[in-house]
């Protein structure tokens, strides 16, 4: 009975001791980490690259960069800065597109399916990482030159415009 209470006793208080927040060096090491093979392997990013991910959900695409800030790590931050959207769609792309674009509030869905015309929840989940990437990089880049893609609708070219002067505000307050 006394050996199994020194061995509780002994979790516990590693378990306090434990070091919760990452080592500057471990945040250093992997900033220089600029490809995204090596960082998907890398034991120090893997180590923190947990999601915090928030109960709430956006009503427009400027709470939804507020809300994936709120919910990453400076590691996952820059394993979306530095990874394409193919990489990030299978981990949080998919979080986004199950909890916000699926289930997520009917003002949001609006924006993106009516007012940007977009036709399925992979897109509307893609063009949400698209923003965020543009807003953790300080991308001026012209948004309709990013995209790659020129929508063929007035409407959704100024909206498109319109979300991202919006997002482009956020970064400057913050």
């Amino acid at each position: 009975m006394k050996k199994i209470i020194v061995l509780l006793f002994s979790i516990i208080l590693f378990s306090c001791s434990y070091k919760r927040n990452p080592d500057a060096k471990d945040l250093e090491h992997v900033l220089k980490i600029t490809n995204c093979d090596s960082l998907e392997t890398d034991s120090v990013f893997l180590k923190h690259s947990k999601l915090r991910w928030p109960i709430s959900k956006p009503e427009n695409m400027t709470e939804a960069m507020i809300l994936l800030d709120s919910a990453t790590t400076d590691f996952t931050r820059h394993y979306i800065k530095v990874c394409d959207g193919v990489n990030t769609y299978f981990g949080i792309g998919l979080k986004i597109r199950n909890n916000w674009v699926r289930h997520g509030t009917d003002d949001f869905r609006n924006e993106l399916f009516v007012k940007l015309n977009m036709g399925h929840p992979d897109y509307t989940s893609g063009l949400i990482l698209f923003f965020y990437k543009r807003y953790l990089s300080n991308d001026k880049t012209p948004v309709l030159q990013s995209l790659g893609v020129y929508p063929q609708s007035d409407s959704v070219r100024k909206e498109l415009l319109r979300m991202d002067s919006e997002i482009s505000k956020l970064k400057k307050t913050q």
